[in-house]
Order: C-alpha cells, then structure tokens, then sequence
C-alpha cells in the first residue's frame, strides 16, 4: 500500500518532469500558454508580469501554501 510519502515523492517527480518539459518549450521558444498543473490557459496579466510563469495564479497560490505547510 502506497504510503503518504510515497504519494508526495510520486507527485514531486510528476511536477519536476512537468517543470522540465515546460522549460524546453520555452528554451525552443514555444512559450507555454497553459498551466502545468491543470491545463486552463495562464492568464495574459500573469505572463505580462512572469513570462516564464507554467502555472495559472490559482495553482501557483496553491502550490505556495502547499510549500509554507511543507515549511519549505
């Protein structure tokens, strides 16, 4: 039985390989026009202010106080 830790770790490398693929894109200049974590459409004022910007404010503010409960 997967444990709670096993969980995290399969959800971290999840969204490190998400980050990974995200960054190639860019670097080859196609840019990323959707968020990692759910597929919506990151907002145009978002990538105005962090063009490199892969997820939408919700799952961004989401991951962050993930981050502070994790006390990372």
């Amino acid at each position: 039985m997967m444990d709670l830790l096993d969980h995290a770790q399969l959800v971290e490398e999840e969204d490190r390989r998400r980050a990974i693929v995200a960054r190639q894109e860019m670097l080859r200049g196609c840019g990323r026009k959707n968020c990692m974590a759910c597929g919506d459409p990151i907002g145009t004022d978002r990538l105005a202010a962090m063009p490199n910007a892969v997820r939408c404010l919700r799952c961004q503010e989401g991951r962050e106080r993930w981050n502070r409960r994790k006390g990372q």
